[in-house]
């Protein structure tokens, strides 16, 4: 679902927290798998790391 709405965008800035902990990195992984442009505020370097990993 987030992979259509991304379709066309050429910047996704994800300001919405905290999400640091959610299991799953929804925004940033739509974002790769779109090869979206993606900017965050998170300090969390493990949320980065963790939607990196394959599913």
């Amino acid at each position: 679902m987030l992979e259509e709405a991304l379709q066309g965008v050429d910047l996704v800035v994800h300001t919405a927290g905290p999400f640091q902990r959610a299991e799953e990195c929804t925004v940033l992984q739509a974002a790769i798998s779109t090869k979206t442009p993606y900017i965050d505020v998170c300090d969390d370097t493990d949320y980065s790391l963790r939607s990196r990993r394959p599913p």
